[in-house]
């Protein structure tokens, strides 16, 4: 009777605290999304150097870009953020490849289209602080939405500048930093 008692309090014990990663064990989701965002770079890290998309990217407007055939509508009202779309380091080829588990550092143009249509939707834009690790690198997520997805996405990425101080504005962190970490993340419920 006692070794039936212990094994029972046991596994209510296992329940309660063994699953880190259960809603139960966060006060909120922002906590959740917190770990599982340190999680991913803590367990799926590899910096790789992305080339800038070489093509044309014409501004629509205040919130599109056009690059080549496909568009991201980016709602965010950061100038020095919106930059990071003009000056081509984020590019549709890169939502459709960051899915697929493939990896595309050449810039070029190859966007597999799984969700027929060429236009995608960014929002969200968050650097997080909480994850720095030095001056030289910041790291964000997003939320993006595809056509044929009733939820949007997270993608995790990293932006490394060389020459960055801790005085370097967002804006010039921008101008000088290239792509070295781009991740889908999971779904937003």
């Amino acid at each position: 009777m006692k070794k039936l008692l212990l094994i029972g309090i046991l596994c209510s014990y296992l329940n309660s605290h063994g699953q880190k990663d259960s809603t139960t064990d966060f006060k909120n989701a922002g906590e959740q999304e917190k770990y599982w965002t340190s999680e991913k770079f803590r367990t799926e890290y590899k910096k790789e150097s992305y080339n800038r998309y070489f093509g044309p990217i014409t501004v629509l407007n205040k919130t599109t870009y056009k690059y080549n055939t496909q568009i991201f509508i980016v709602t965010e009202p950061s100038k020095a953020i919106r930059q990071m779309f003009t000056l081509g380091i984020l590019y549709p080829s890169l939502i459709a490849l960051a899915g697929s588990g493939d990896s595309l550092t050449d810039g070029q143009s190859k966007f597999k289209n799984p969700f027929q249509s060429d236009t995608i939707g960014i929002s969200n834009i968050e650097e997080l602080t909480y994850l720095q690790i030095s001056p030289q690198v910041k790291r964000f997520n997003c939320w993006v939405r595809l056509s044929g997805l009733a939820n949007p996405l997270v993608y995790l990425f990293e932006l490394t500048n060389e020459h960055a101080t801790q005085q370097t504005s967002i804006e010039d962190f921008i101008k000088g930093a290239s792509l070295t970490f781009f991740r889908q993340g999971w779904v937003i419920i």
